[in-house]
């Protein structure tokens, strides 16, 4: 897709730092092709990278947020609870080793020190972070971006945030983080496709071709929107 072909030059523009925005309406497809596009074809242009992806749901704060990268980058899943299982024996040790009273104190300094280390060592990653718009205060938001562009500006990090811009409000935040936005969209004929792949086992000639024509009748390309109409089939 061109969408492609434009972030990938965004990214290797060195002008600025590589933070870019993926703007789509909800239902518009973005995560469909970041899984089965996007991410095979920056794995393929940028191979000195590894490439992550994290929806941005549910993070309620800007160290909720650090700790999903750690655990992401560490383990390859976003749930920080892997993360305090790869600190545990760290943690059991100083149990062990300590019977004060601040023992707490022990242990948090120990798992903090040794996720600041996990976080300082950060490098040569593209992270795709999607689902911007859900994340709940706004102020949360405007955290996440200044350490994305902050994680640019000072490692080999490159990162791309999908979002519905539409439903943002912090837009000088926006002006200010972001390199530049691309605009996605699916045209009609490729969400009949992607249709087609994912209901192949309920759509013969007959119920595609009416679905085909359902779409470029009502000019709808809201993917989610047509999977609930074709699931009450």
């Amino acid at each position: 897709m061109e969408q492609t072909t434009n972030i990938i030059e965004l990214l290797k523009d060195n002008s600025f730092p590589s933070v870019t925005l993926l703007d789509g309406s909800w239902g518009s497809g973005k995560t469909h092709y970041i899984k089965n596009e996007l991410e095979g074809a920056l794995k393929c242009e940028f191979e000195t990278h590894t490439v992550h992806y994290l929806s941005l749901y549910g993070i309620s704060n800007i160290d909720d947020f650090r700790d999903k990268l750690i655990s992401l980058t560490m383990t390859g899943n976003s749930d920080s609870s892997k993360l305090t299982d790869m600190l545990s024996g760290l943690i059991d040790n100083a149990g062990r080793f300590s019977g004060e009273k601040g023992i707490g104190g022990i242990i948090n300094g120990i798992s903090g020190a040794v996720k600041y280390k996990f976080y300082s060592q950060l490098d040569e990653v593209i992270l795709l972070l999607d689902d911007l718009e859900r994340v709940s205060e706004d102020k949360t938001i405007k955290d996440i971006l200044g350490e994305c562009l902050n994680l640019a500006e000072t490692k080999n990090i490159k990162v791309i945030v999908i979002a519905n811009e539409e439903k943002l409000t912090c837009k000088d935040d926006i002006e200010k983080v972001f390199n530049d936005k691309v605009n996605f969209s699916y045209s009609l004929e490729e969400v009949a496709l992607i249709l087609k792949d994912e209901f192949n086992f309920l759509l013969n000639n007959n119920l595609y071709n009416e679905l085909v024509f359902q779409i470029k009748s009502t000019q709808s390309t809201n993917i989610r929107v047509l999977k609930l109409s074709l699931i009450h089939i």
